[in-house]
């Protein structure tokens, strides 16, 4: 990361399978040369969800940069039960 990064914005924005969105965002200071978070994100409908990582750059000043898209993915829900034995 660039010397003056502050903080990341990293934002998780997930798309279920009935088109609804929602978004999940952490602030992560920048103390070392990498940074780490946990998002949190219940399956509750069966089908494909849609999910975008994206991240902005916070400086030193506070000033907030353009937001990038960082990865995306889709996940499949089934809804397969183990037997009744």
């Amino acid at each position: 990361m660039p010397k003056d990064t502050a903080s990341l914005i990293l934002t998780l924005k997930v798309t279920n399978p009935c088109g609804k969105s929602e978004e999940k965002r952490n602030i992560c200071k920048n103390e070392r040369e990498y940074v780490s978070t946990k998002f949190i994100v219940e399956f509750l409908e069966v089908g494909s969800y849609q999910l975008e990582l994206e991240y902005s750059v916070i400086d030193e000043k506070g000033s907030v940069w353009a937001t990038q898209s960082l990865y995306c993915f889709e996940y499949s829900v089934g809804n397969k039960k183990k037997p009744f034995v």
